[in-house]
């Protein structure tokens, strides 16, 4: 099969050439090689039907057709992804060289819609691509690319949101809890800005919704990232130690954006770490299941497996 479709892939790339007084016929070429393309989609030849769309790519920008030109790009890299998937499917044992060209032609696609001044087709191809990444276990790249996602998001902050959110994800799954919180503290001040609403007496209250779901959502996950990391406030970095220090004083301006309920038990969890009570934390652990989300649980496991084999310290 290689040999046939390069056989017919140079056959018209041979017709592209310029002549004597004659320039190449494009259209005819692009034309060419989307049959070709559609021969071999349906002979489940991913990786040969990518690189036609390629070509029909190179042709539409010959043209200066930006918009088309940026579409078959992505439609390349989505049937890179195909074939990259069929080789983990088959264990076969290469070096990820079509995850390898998906990753170009959506960084090349990415490119040409910022040309075109369309952000928010950047950004969707930035999370298809982070998505990928987490598919094939490069969590590192996943990040980077749902950060990247969010700098074009700005327009829609609540999927910039969701983007930071899924970087934070990935960033634990990689055990990098500093990163993450670093994101997390992000992800609260931005929906702060986007969202918040100054009062008369100085205070910021969040609109409800889904922007004040995020803030709680990020708040929950800091609390727990900051106990695994270090239940003391007072041996804990400067401003961690002011997020632990005010759920331990029992103070109400912990966080004004999460219930009152869980506030309180969330207290409860910073005393009860802080004192390295294993069997008070894992007490606290049922009250809190249902107000966690499955992330939050795993690290709310990690804490109590942390403090059972004695690496959490008192304080």
């Amino acid at each position: 099969m290689g040999d046939a479709f390069w056989q017919s892939y140079r056959g018209i790339t041979a017709k592209l050439r310029k002549r004597f007084m004659r320039k190449p016929n494009l259209t005819e070429a692009a034309s060419s090689f989307n049959e070709l393309f559609a021969s071999m989609k349906r002979d489940g030849n991913n990786q040969y039907a990518a690189f036609c769309l390629l070509a029909v790519a190179r042709c539409e920008q010959a043209m200066s057709n930006t918009a088309e030109e940026a579409e078959k790009t992505v439609e390349a890299a989505q049937l890179f992804l195909q074939a990259e998937m069929e080789n983990h499917t088959l264990n076969y044992a290469g070096y990820e060289e079509h995850l390898h060209e998906a990753t170009q032609c959506y960084l090349q696609a990415i490119d040409l819609y910022v040309q075109l001044n369309r952000p928010l087709f950047a950004a969707s191809l930035f999370v298809e691509l982070a998505a990928a990444m987490k598919l094939f276990k490069r969590v590192d790249d996943a990040a980077m690319y749902c950060e990247k996602a969010a700098r074009f998001q700005l327009l829609s902050p609540l999927a910039a949101l969701s983007s930071l959110e899924e970087a934070v994800a990935c960033k634990i799954m990689k055990k990098d809890y500093d990163g993450a919180i670093l994101t997390l503290n992000e992800i609260i001040n931005f929906a702060l800005e986007r969202f918040g609403i100054p009062m008369p007496n100085g205070e910021t209250h969040c609109a409800p919704g889904a922007a004040l779901d995020v803030i709680s959502r990020a708040e929950v996950t800091r609390l727990l990232l900051l106990l695994l990391l270090q239940p003391s406030p007072h041996a804990s970095k400067p401003d961690h130690a002011v997020v632990l220090e005010k759920f331990a004083a029992d103070e109400s301006t912990a966080s004004q954006y999460m219930p009152e309920e869980l506030r309180l038990l969330l207290q409860s969890l910073v005393l009860t770490c802080g004192a390295g009570d294993t069997a008070g934390a894992s007490l606290l652990q049922a009250d809190l299941w249902i107000h966690f989300t499955p992330l939050q649980n795993d690290l709310m496991q990690l804490i109590v497996t942390e403090l059972h084999n004695g690496f959490l310290t008192k304080a």
